[in-house]
């Protein structure tokens, strides 16, 4: 019913196919490409954070403000 309404339908079979879907889909988002160190900080401090439970996490993607990322030359993206 989704794909007949022009969402597009995703294949995916595994948890690091979600994780790599995630991480596609936020760079695509923020039109920015993180190094798999910005992304592996990201994905450990906020979106799976092992010191969260499922509300927490899902709180983060579904109302979470916009977090500030520390690139790795040091400046920082979405910082206002």
């Amino acid at each position: 019913m989704l794909t007949e309404q022009s969402y597009e339908y995703i294949a995916i079979h595994s948890k690091s196919e979600f994780i790599a879907n995630l991480r596609s889909k936020l760079e695509q988002l923020n039109d920015y490409v993180f190094s798999d160190s910005e992304w592996n900080w990201l994905f450990q401090e906020y979106i799976a954070n092992a010191n969260d439970g499922i509300v927490e996490k899902t709180r983060t993607i579904q109302e979470g403000a916009v977090k500030n990322l520390t690139k790795d030359d040091g400046s920082t993206k979405n910082k206002g």
